[in-house]
């Protein structure tokens, strides 16, 4: 059954580049807009540091210099968990297709959260490029992958940023809103797209992300592990609010790291500047003090990035995407080949 033209323009576009990215064409029109979305991106990130080193912040990129060495170690071990366990995600996702690695997984996750700063969406198209190349993933495999992601990753974010918008503090209708509504949510769209998958609006609205979520047991797991990661997420924000001494109640954290990862994943042209501000922005309307937060939302990417880089160093080596571009032909994983 056709699937509708979005889905055979994404796998198109996607067939495009993972198969020659150096010989990738970009029209002259988005290549100006991704151009000014990043310089926008750079723009916002300049602001950010610009009011973090303000007179009266100055104090907190102070309490950021003297910080205790466990506090520090804490925010880079819960950097490493997100990580991981936003790759364990992918992995979960993709199984009933392909039992990949776990290992290599979270190696090209690393990878990508280093290239999520930069425009041309590098990030998602260096994931899909390896996962073609390396693992053999066929294109309509990949977009159905990606957007079952997308819809699992929304339905979990999403009711956990309204239930902490709603309450405003961690009450029983906090914790009821916060774990019961990406259960509700996730619960929902796989029972759709189970039953209804024969229906062409689900099929054309899902971008073909039905073949993957029509798992139960899937959907369950990879809801376990984006827990896992959002604990993660506001933990570090919650640590962060103790190096700087902004007073942030762990519900709050989780507000704020929800901003910062969807400003992230959302930005038009790259991560950088609209992830800060995102939580910034978020901080302010829940009435803390912008300066604060903006210090606290640089914090967060000053630990990610370097933990994430020295992450994708390492499975740079293990992967070595820069041997894939030669290679014209997918190179295929053996089932048996991948752990578990």
């Amino acid at each position: 059954m056709d699937d509708g033209p979005i889905e055979h323009a994404i796998e198109h576009e996607v067939e495009e580049t993972v198969r020659d990215p150096l010989a990738r064409r970009w029209t002259p029109r988005r290549i100006i807009l991704q151009l000014l979305g990043f310089l926008v991106g750079i723009a916002l990130f300049a602001w950010a540091v610009v009011m973090a080193t303000a007179e009266d912040n100055r104090i907190y990129i102070e309490r950021i210099i003297e910080a205790p060495p466990r506090l520090l170690i804490g925010l880079i071990a819960l950097t490493v968990l997100s990580i991981v366990f936003n790759a364990l995600c992918f992995w979960a996702v993709i199984r009933p297709i392909k039992r990949l690695s776990t290992i290599d997984v979270i190696s090209v996750n690393a990878i990508s959260t280093v290239l999520s700063i930069l425009p041309f969406k590098v990030s998602v198209l260096s994931r899909a490029f390896i996962h073609y190349r390396r693992d053999g993933i066929g294109i309509r495999d990949l977009v159905s992958w990606f957007a079952a992601m997308s819809a699992l990753s929304l339905a979990a974010l999403l009711p956990a940023l309204g239930a902490t918008l709603w309450r405003g503090q961690a009450d029983l209708l906090w914790w009821i809103s916060a774990i019961g509504g990406p259960i509700l949510c996730t619960a929902l769209g796989v029972g759709v797209c189970m039953k209804l998958n024969h229906w062409r609006i689900i099929r054309i609205a899902s971008i073909g992300g039905w073949r993957l979520l029509r798992f139960p047991a899937i959907g369950a797991e990879q809801l376990l592990y984006r827990f896992i990661d959002l604990v993660g997420l506001a933990g570090r924000f919650w640590i962060g609010s103790r190096i700087i001494g902004l007073d942030l109640s762990l519900d709050q954290g989780l507000l704020l790291g929800t901003g910062y990862f969807l400003s992230a994943v959302l930005a038009p042209a790259g991560a950088l500047g609209f992830a800060e501000m995102g939580a910034t922005a978020l901080g302010a309307a829940v009435g803390h003090d912008a300066g604060a937060v903006t210090s606290l939302a640089l914090l967060i990417t000053a630990s990610q990035f370097p933990t994430a880089f020295v992450m994708a160093v390492a499975g740079w080596f293990r992967l070595r995407p820069d041997r894939l571009l030669v290679s014209r032909a997918p190179v295929v994983t053996r089932p048996d080949a991948a752990d578990a």
